[in-house]
């Protein structure tokens, strides 16, 4: 027992350090700072008012963003968890991660906790630990200051919820109310997924004529009772539209190509099928050792929310890895269960899970998407990016910023430029969303995104307006559009080594 309690110690330490190794060391991108600016006018009004007196925080207007001056956007859950950590630490960028960090921390434990309590098998548990812990979409969100490590826990605790409901324990609808509870005031598309496979459950209950049905139902109802409220209050219908919308084929295709590569390659959830093929058609007459009755019967579960997970994310206006991150750790589950279950001999299941850990391997070489995707290590890489130095764009930006401008002075650019807002003090004006952003003359002017954001266009300025500034060219890295967002294909791994022309216009008569 020592041993294993070294492994599960071990196993703890490791992530605690993957997930806080130098986790300040890349200043927030612009929804890091959006929820950043929200905790700070938490700390001084105690709800999240978009507009402080000297920076309006807005991404498509008033009607759309807010409700008499209090944000409506988003749910206010990771706001206050991260105003809370302001109160305590300090408004810094790793008191904004700090929660969320740990919050993906403490999901990694309670999986193992789960794992447990289903398989009773340490190896199940210790895997499951393993492969949740070591991947790289899921390091990459929890070290943001952004709500996603939250789902992920939230999405163990409904799970596992739904098992000991289906164990005839009612404290499982308990359970699911909490889970439900905080994904849905984290972001509500994730609470709604998990609806279609709870209607199954719930269906089911009623064929059995199972005493926890009662429970199951009056959880639901409590759960519809405090969340109808924020939807009539955020009148979320005036928010459709608002950011453009992919086609339902195109987000399928995305979010399978996204489960693929980098979170888990279907050939481990086809593993049952591959084992049932192999005892049919083969001379071996020696049956797999099934688990229990009830543990299968949750198994099947899962897959099915799994598949009934996404198409609800047909809902969501753009593709983003974000949205399937919840599935990751019932992916890590399954796959753990299955490969001890159906590779008989412990060593090749050890050597299977490594490999997946430590590479792309079974990714590209069960590629059903011809895609041409390199060998690499996810892990490596992202253990590197966190322990190097990263400097980008935005970083020469607010070292120009903090040498050249004073606290109050007003910047304006067709960006919200949220992290600006954050680091620098200055008075950011959204061009696209200001009746004129040149009555008055701002002391500076960004034609571009200083975010690099692809969706924002270079503007010129009017030739009337241009008498009035000094044009100053800036060199600084050039480091591609949205370079810490955590998506796998977009986050850089080091800083850029070519620089670029970054234009700035200065007032000529600033005061």
């Amino acid at each position: 027992m020592i041993g294993v309690a070294a492994m599960y110690s071990g196993l703890a330490a490791l992530v605690f350090f993957l997930a806080f190794c130098n986790l300040d060391g890349r200043l927030f991108w612009a929804d890091e700072a959006e929820t950043a600016l929200l905790a700070k006018n938490m700390l001084k009004f105690g709800v999240p008012k978009v507009d402080d007196g000297a920076v309006h925080i807005s991404l498509h207007g008033d009607n759309i963003d807010a409700r008499n001056g209090i944000w409506t956007w988003s749910p206010w859950l990771p706001d206050y968890v991260t105003a809370a950590s302001f109160a305590v630490f300090g408004t810094t960028t790793w008191a904004g991660r700090a929660p969320f960090a740990l919050i993906g921390w403490l999901a990694v434990i309670l999986l193992g906790v789960v794992a447990w309590k289903v398989y009773r098998s340490h190896r199940i548990a210790l895997a499951s630990m393993l492969l949740l812990g070591t991947s790289e979409v899921f390091l990459l969100h929890i070290r943001q200051c952004r709500y996603y490590s939250a789902t992920v826990l939230a999405e163990i605790v409904l799970v596992y919820g739904m098992f000991e409901l289906l164990a005839q324990k009612k404290r499982g609808s308990w359970l699911i109310l909490a889970g439900l509870l905080v994904q849905f005031y984290c972001n509500y598309t994730s609470a709604a997924a998990n609806l279609p496979v709870l209607g199954f459950v719930a269906w089911r209950l009623f064929r059995r004529k199972s005493e926890t049905l009662p429970s199951l139902l009056l959880s639901l109802g409590i759960w519809l009772l405090l969340s109808v409220p924020w939807l009539w209050y955020a009148e979320t219908w005036r928010q459709g539209g608002a950011e453009g919308r992919e086609t339902p084929l195109h987000l399928l295709y995305f979010y399978a190509w996204q489960f693929h590569f980098h979170f888990l390659p279907w050939c481990f959830l086809l593993l049952p099928a591959a084992g049932w093929s192999f005892r049919r058609f083969s001379q071996n007459t020696s049956k797999t050792e099934n688990p229990p009755a009830a543990v299968l019967s949750f198994e099947k579960y899962l897959v099915l929310l799994m598949l009934l997970y996404v198409p609800v994310l047909g809902v969501m206006p753009m593709a983003f890895s974000r949205y399937l991150l919840p599935l990751l750790p019932l992916a890590c589950l399954l796959a753990a269960a299955w490969v001890f279950r159906y590779l008989k001999w412990t060593f090749p299941a050890i050597a299977v899970l490594a490999v997946q850990c430590l590479t792309n391997v079974f990714a590209v070489a069960t590629d059903p998407f011809a895609k041409e995707y390199p060998l690499r290590s996810p892990f490596a890489d992202v253990v590197f990016s966190a322990a190097l130095p990263y400097q980008d764009r935005l970083t020469d930006l607010l070292r120009f910023f903090k040498a050249q401008a004073r606290p109050g002075e007003v910047l304006a650019s067709w960006d919200p430029e949220f992290p600006l807002a954050f680091y620098t003090g200055l008075k950011v004006v959204d061009a696209r969303l200001a009746p004129d952003p040149f009555h008055p003359l701002p002391d500076w002017i960004l034609p571009e995104s200083a975010n690099g954001d692809p969706n924002r266009r270079h503007n010129e300025l009017p030739d009337r307006v241009k008498a009035h500034y000094e044009r100053i060219v800036l060199m600084v890295h050039g480091s591609p559009p949205m370079d810490n967002i955590p998506e796998p294909e977009a986050f850089q791994l080091q800083t850029a080594e070519a620089t670029s022309a970054f234009i700035i216009y200065k007032l000529k008569d600033r005061k």
